[in-house]
This record gives C-alpha cells, sequence and structure tokens, in this order.
C-alpha cells in the first residue's frame, strides 16, 4: 500500500512539475542525474523512465535494478548507492525519454528530459588542419564546470566558481601552446594539428544537477592537408561541408567559393548574406551554420552542384582555406519490390573509406550503425520488432540488406554518413507490394464438371431431335413421290382403256 501511494502522490507531483531539467547527450556518453537531496537511508525512492520503473529502494535497504530496468538499459545503469544518483553508461539513442526520480523524503520528485543525439565520437584529420573537440554546447550555461583531458593528463579547464579558464601542456609538452579553449561553448580547439596529438580525449561536464562524460578518438594522419576533400554524393541528398572552425569570434569574413563565384558569406558581425549565384543557382538549398561556418547543401544535383566548392576563414594571424571537390551521381531515392523478394540499399560506397560512422534509420529508429572508431557493426529492430532477424549490413559496401520482405517493410529509409570532413544523408522510399495472385474460377470446380456433363447431356439431345426431324422429313418427302407414280400408272390405264 504504501509503495501504491508513493507512485499515485509521484504522479501527481509529475503534473505539477512538468517541464523538468534538459539533458542533451552524444550516443556513446556516460550521464549521471543527481537528486537534489540525498536519499536517506530510511527513504524509500523509485527512478522511472517514460513511467516505468527501472530501479526502487524500499526504506533501509539499497537501491536496487534487479528484474526492473528494460532491456534496453541492460549492463548500462549503475546506481549511487548512498546518494541515489543514476548512472547511464555508453548511452543510446533508445534511452531519449523522460527519467524521473521520486523520494519519499518530503515527497519530492524531480524529472530529467533526456535527449540523445547521433555524433560522432571520432576524430580524422590530416596534419596542419585544425582539430575542434566540441562540447555539443553553444553555451557554457547550466554548467559550473568543464574538464579537458589528453589520456589521463587535464590539459584545459573551465571553473565558473572561481571565474577561471585554463590551458595546461602535458609533461611531453606535445602541444606547446597550440590549444585553445572556447569560453562560450567550452570546446578544445588544436592548431596546426601534429600525428602525436592522436590519441583519446575526455570531456567531463559537470553541475549541480547532472554530469556528462564523453571519450573522442583522434586520428591525425601524416598527409599534408592542403589538397581538396573528394565528396561523392547521388542526387537528392543532403551534403554538409564543415569548416572545423571553432566557434570564437574572427577579425574577417567566412567566405563558400563555387567554382570561383561567391556564394555566400557572414560578415564578422554574424550576418549571413547569400549573393545572386548562391539565391540563383541554390535556390534556398544552402544553409550557412553562423556558429562553426558549415555548409549545408539540401537536395542536391547532378547537372547543377557538381564541381569545386572553396571555404575561406579570414583572421589576422592566418586565413584558413579548405576545398572541397563534390561529384553528384545518379539518384536512387525510391525501391520497388514484390512481397518475399529482398532489398538492398545502396550507399554507394567501396567498404567505409573516408567515413568514421554510417547509420541507417527506418522513419525515427536506428536499425543499423557501422562505427569505425569503434570497428563496431550492428543492427537493431525496430520497437514492433517488424524486421526480427532479417536485417544484414553489406561487408564491403555498407549497404543495408532486408531478407525475405514484407509489405510492414514499406517506408522512408534514411542513411546518415558522417566524416570529419562532410555528412551526407538520404533518404530512399520503398514500397513492398503484394504478389500477384492466379486468377480464380468464376465457379468452382464441382460446377464446372456438373456444366459440362449438362452441356454434352443437351448436344446428344440435339442430335437425337435432329435425326428425328430427318426421318419425319425423309416420310413427308416420300408420300407425294408415292401419289405421283399412281398417278401416272391411272393416266397410262385410262389411255390403253379408250383404245
Amino acid at each position: 500500500m504504501r509503495n501504491i501511494f508513493f507512485l499515485f502522490l509521484g504522479s501527481l507531483l509529475l503534473v505539477v512539475d512538468v517541464f523538468g531539467v534538459d539533458v542533451s547527450v552524444m550516443e556513446g556518453d556516460s550521464v549521471t542525474l543527481k537528486p537534489d537531496t540525498a536519499i536517506l537511508e530510511d527513504d524509500s525512492a523509485q527512478w522511472f523512465f517514460d513511467g516505468k520503473i527501472i530501479a526502487q529502494k524500499k526504506a533501509n535497504e539499497l537501491f536496487s535494478t534487479t528484474n526492473l530496468a528494460d532491456e534496453k538499459f541492460k549492463d548500462c545503469l549503475n546506481l549511487d548507492k548512498p546518494v541515489g544518483s543514476l548512472n547511464i553508461t555508453n548511452i543510446r539513442t533508445d534511452h531519449n525519454g523522460t527519467y524521473r526520480l521520486f523520494s519519499s523524503n518530503a515527497g519530492t520528485s524531480k524529472i530529467f528530459n533526456v535527449s540523445v543525439r547521433d555524433e560522432i565520437t571520432t576524430v580524422s584529420v590530416k596534419k596542419g588542419e585544425f582539430v575542434t573537440l566540441r562540447t555539443g554546447l553553444f553555451e557554457m550555461q547550466g554548467h559550473d564546470l568543464i574538464l579537458w583531458k589528453f589520456g589521463d593528463q587535464l590539459i584545459a579547464e573551465i571553473n565558473k566558481e572561481t571565474n577561471q579558464n585554463s590551458l595546461y601542456d602535458t609533461r611531453d609538452k606535445r602541444f606547446k601552446g597550440r590549444l585553445q579553449l572556447i569560453e562560450k561553448s567550452g570546446s578544445l580547439t588544436i592548431s596546426d594539428s601534429e600525428t602525436t596529438d592522436s590519441g583519446d580525449y575526455h570531456l567531463y561536464m559537470n553541475n549541480s544537477t547532472y554530469t556528462v562524460q564523453r571519450n573522442i578518438s583522434v586520428t591525425v594522419s601524416g598527409e599534408s592537408g592542403d589538397k581538396e576533400v573528394e565528396v561523392s554524393v547521388m542526387e537528392g541528398d543532403s551534403v554538409t561541408l564543415k569548416s572545423d572552425a571553432a566557434e570564437e569570434p574572427r577579425d574577417g569574413d567566412i567566405r563558400w567559393k563555387f567554382n570561383n563565384s561567391i556564394i555566400v558569406k557572414i560578415n564578422t558581425t554574424q550576418h549571413v548574406i547569400y549573393t545572386s549565384e548562391g539565391t540563383g543557382r541554390f535556390r534556398d538549398r544552402l544553409k550557412l551554420d553562423n556558429q562553426t561556418g558549415s555548409l549545408t547543401i539540401t537536395n542536391i544535383r547532378r547537372t547543377t552542384d557538381s564541381g569545386d566548392y572553396e571555404l575561406k576563414i579570414m583572421n589576422t594571424e592566418k586565413d584558413i582555406i579548405k576545398k572541397f571537390s563534390v561529384n553528384v551521381r545518379g539518384k536512387m531515392t525510391t525501391v520497388s519490390v514484390k512481397e518475399g523478394e529482398s532489398i538492398t540499399l545502396d550507399t554507394g560506397l567501396i567498404g567505409a573509406k573516408g567515413y568514421d560512422l554510417i547509420m541507417w534509420k527506418f522513419k525515427d529508429h536506428r536499425i543499423a550503425k557501422l562505427n569505425k572508431g569503434t570497428v563496431e557493426s550492428s543492427t537493431h529492430d525496430t520497437s514492433d520488432e517488424r524486421f526480427k532477424g532479417r536485417l544484414k549490413l553489406g561487408q564491403t559496401t555498407v549497404s543495408l540488406i532486408i531478407s525475405n520482405s514484407r509489405i510492414t517493410d514499406s517506408g522512408d529509409y534514411h542513411l546518415i554518413m558522417i566524416s570529419s570532413s562532410h555528412t551526407v544523408q538520404r533518404t530512399i522510399n520503398v514500397t513492398v507490394s503484394e504478389l500477384s495472385k492466379p486468377s480464380e474460377p468464376l465457379v468452382s470446380s464441382d460446377w464446372t464438371t456438373a456444366t459440362i456433363v449438362l452441356l454434352v447431356f443437351l448436344i446428344l439431345i440435339l442430335i437425337l431431335i435432329l435425326i428425328f426431324v430427318r426421318i419425319k422429313c425423309q416420310k413427308k418427302v416420300s408420300r407425294p413421290n408415292r401419289c405421283f407414280y399412281q398417278s401416272i400408272c391411272l393416266m397410262r390405264q385410262q389411255t390403253l382403256f379408250r383404245k
């Protein structure tokens, strides 16, 4: 009865506290959701996810998740048992939702609205390029402490309590003044990257309500970063050409050129300006991120959009120039098959070369993923289990294969391919139609047999009637003939008698 009372009271409090704390994280992060006050030993408490209990504590007992947590939380839920904080490790997109802690201590209830984004936690650049490690924040609001580590060594810190921003080099002095903290967002930039900058970077963000930890793997190749980036897409795709620029204010403009003509720029006041070339050729299909300078082209076209794109970021010390060669091939936006046939949705790739993360989604559900950073290849069913083991990723092309297709497989499939230099998004509409059935006879086989017998019988009757009619006709004909001969004989007799 006591637990039922707590559930009722918790539901009532949920109506009052409808907004809660918004928590935005990236897939793969670890997040800790904190109570406002510690859960005391004699308190009862429950953690809910979308209305279902995933952990609970009875009075004078410890927190437990046994037989409570959904299968999706297997091996990724931990509890700070003395305090009552909930820790979710390696968080995934299916962990999106509302988390609520209810405690009998003063009848408190706390809500967390957790949003998990599909973003890469690996960065690949060429020697000499900028490396920007992003927090995912547009501003520091709500975070008291941000720490960046390289391996186990602290290299950057933003502390709001002490109002200090600090940079530290490693023991071997590998960064040599090349680190920069973006105060507004907490992101970390490494300029003039070296191959020795490769490795694991750890982000720690903490405030009074939650903590986020993230690992980012950086690879700096020995090749020069001056050569242009080759981008191959299909007609109808959306492609984002990334600037790799920090969010820090610049001394000059950011300019994008297409085949040597300026199409869009951002001036020092963050005002986005589209030129006549940009508005005429691309017709509302350009989007410029005024935070990063990255350019997105939606519904890309083969005849008009293939060519050379150049980004120029103007600064007093050194201009940054990045070049892209974009090749647009034939489109693949619809696939039609018959029920039972296999469906192959093509990436257009030979291997995952150049991409750190490739994902397939059915509507809003992620159903397949290849992560080069973790060397992880996996498929996932939807919540209604419509695919049931029928999904497979192609080994060389990373295409999505759906075997034994069903009518319920019809719909929009979304492909997302992410690299450090660009992102490609594609939507493919799949239609699975029913197999054509052989036309059914108008009547059953029993009726067909009876009809044939009846027809044969009628034909026989008709033949008999014809025979009967023929005989009757022959009789009618024979009688006049007989009368005719008798008349002839009678006439001869009369003639003889007269003589």
